[in-house]
């Protein structure tokens, strides 16, 4: 019944030429809908939200461009969990001119995709105040909350929105300057706001977190467990069961992941119980995901390979499922264009750069770009740039209507002349001098850089696929990488991606090499001199001290690149052999 009704208020709805002003001749009508708009308020309030949807249906039945009907009816869907048509209703809103848009039209909208994959299914014209290039959930959000702070920017909901976003997203300096430069957010001063003290712990600053914890009454659960571990009487199993009896006495599903990321082994069993239902208590994915991914990483350290795979399977599978068809595609498309002939075609021979060299070092997630970066980041000449978008942004670009695999077939059309303005505009629009870009997915494109950037060094780092698999396995990826919701599909995945790699070994024969990440743990310099030939750096700095380097890493690797080289990963999967 909630399906009908969501499918027959859209498409009342999201009539063209829905307008603020009444005309004359349908001042009846809208007066008899904002009676029946009434009368779903009233059961709204009442929390009887299928009968309030049908006051505001049968309001939008006598006129269709009932706004407070309209959003309304959005809010009701909502609450009635109908995420995905809530969520098309209130962007319908957000994008058309002349219907009201409030503060809570946004909020209800990022609640809506934080509970569905509802993003999934959203278009985005391009004459529409949002980016019509953006093709994750996590940059439709922030999309949507820039847009709506722009509208409200004192709005202290969307700001405190943001904030918690680029938190969760581990954008830490970015939020700490959100914060600084919004002082409706603090009294006196920015780290009154405990995202921003959260944020200083993530970024290891120590002595400034002390400082300001330092003769606070009532400190929060992060910065309790900050305190708690500098001591030197820190004890891990108290904090737990700290953490474990306030959450039995508020029982707020917040907590549950405090508890799941610090959680000892003499409290696995009562965990288990808690979460037993969680599921039942909230359906947040912001909470519940980082429950049980935090979990499956707690499990697999302590040696509990059962649970620690149980608990991922829990996580994928409230997750939106792999588009299987599209990424068996994209692999497809991908060898159909980029093979030898049309690279030597489309591809600037000559051309060597007079400002950067790019050096592009990709991989599936988990097979070690992080420690690759990291380890030349040791050069003092190397600018590190992470999981940059200096590539995959002319990608986007030459993406119609959000499907990246309508990618390669879109440029097939293009003339060398083509691809050397792609590549000027990409030299100009990036940094002076020797960078790295380490976005893993970056190998679906290595024969567009090939083109475009013929000058760029890339590299490949390849290691055993059952390793990536299990590490990818107990991890949320968000994004592009929903192949990973679906173990028997993450096994196909890993086939593809080698198959592709095996293409692009016998299609792209220039500035290119593949390397083992076994072969470098366990052979470091053997490995690592050539490789310093390839991309042209001297070999006389520290490479082995790459742990040591003072800087922030946003991926999954962050602790792995603190620590010196160790083979202990390798062959890990076979604490997982059963499940292959």
């Amino acid at each position: 019944m909630v399906a009908s009704q969501a499918q027959s208020v859209t498409k009342k709805g999201i009539a063209e030429g829905i307008g603020a002003l009444v005309p004359p001749d349908k001042i009846g009508a809208y007066n008899k809908a904002s009676m029946l708009a009434n009368q779903g308020a009233i059961a709204h309030n009442q929390k009887d939200y299928k009968l309030a949807l049908q006051y505001y249906q049968k309001a939008l039945d006598e006129y269709p461009q009932h706004s407070d009907a309209l959003i309304n009816s959005a809010f009701a869907l909502y609450e009635l969990k109908a995420y995905r048509e809530a969520s098309a209703i209130l962007l319908h809103i957000i994008q058309t001119k002349g219907l009201k848009k409030t503060p809570g039209v946004f909020l209800v909208l990022l609640s809506s995709l934080d509970r569905s994959d509802a993003h999934q299914f959203l278009t985005i014209d391009q004459d529409r105040p949002l980016n019509s290039s953006v093709l994750s959930k996590r940059m439709l959000r922030l999309e949507l909350i820039n847009f709506a702070i722009s509208l409200f920017p004192e709005n202290k909901d969307l700001l405190v929105y943001k904030v918690n976003h680029l938190l969760h997203y581990a954008n830490y300096e970015e939020c700490m300057e959100f914060i600084e430069k919004n002082p409706i957010l603090w009294k006196e001063k920015p780290s009154e706001v405990p995202a921003y003290v959260q944020c200083l712990i993530a970024l290891e600053k120590k002595e400034e977190v002390k400082q300001i914890v330092q003769g606070k009454k009532n400190l929060t659960l992060s910065e309790r467990i900050f305190m708690a571990k500098e001591g030197e009487d820190f004890n891990p199993d108290e904090v737990c069961r700290a953490l474990i009896e306030a959450y039995k006495k508020k029982s707020s599903p917040k907590d549950l992941v405090k508890i799941s990321s610090i959680m000892t082994p003499a409290y696995f069993e009562e965990f288990l119980n808690l979460i037993e239902n969680i599921e039942k208590k909230t359906d947040n994915l912001n909470i519940i995901l980082p429950v049980f991914f935090n979990a499956a990483l707690i499990f697999d350290k302590a040696g509990q390979f059962t649970h620690a795979f149980d608990m991922a399977a829990r996580g994928h599978a409230i997750c939106p499922p792999p588009f299987i068809p599209e990424h068996k595609k994209t692999f497809e498309s991908i060898k159909s264009v980029f093979n030898k002939e049309f690279i030597r075609l489309k591809r600037q021979r000559s051309r060597v750069s007079r400002t950067n060299r790019p050096i592009y070092i990709t991989g599936m997630p988990r097979s070690g770009t992080s420690l690759l970066e990291q380890v030349l980041s040791v050069n003092e000449s190397v600018t590190p740039l992470g999981e940059s978008d200096t590539i995959v942004k002319y990608v986007r670009k030459y993406s119609p209507h959000l499907l990246r695999s309508l990618f390669p077939a879109y440029v097939k059309g293009f003339t060398r002349a083509s691809f050397k303005a792609i590549g000027d505009d990409h030299e100009k629009s990036t940094p002076p001098g020797v960078w790295t870009d380490k976005l893993p997915h970056n190998f679906l494109n290595i024969g567009f850089i090939n083109i475009v950037r013929p000058d760029a060094k890339i590299i490949n780092i390849h290691r055993d696929d059952r390793d990536v698999t299990i590490s990818i396995w107990l991890r949320n990826f968000a994004g592009d990488h929903n192949y990973a919701n679906s173990f028997d599909f993450l096994l196909e995945y890993m086939t593809l991606y080698n198959d592709l790699l095996n293409f692009w070994r016998n299609e792209v024969t220039e500035n290119i090499v593949f390397i083992n990440y076994e072969d470098l743990v366990t052979d470091f310099r053997g490995q690592l001199n050539p490789l310093l030939d390839f991309v042209g750096l001297e070999k006389n700095c520290p490479y082995e001290d790459f742990y040591k380097i003072e800087r922030v890493v946003m991926t999954a690797s962050k602790d792995q690149v603190r620590k010196p080289l160790s083979p202990k990963s390798i062959g890990h999967w076979k604490n997982y052999a059963q499940y292959f």
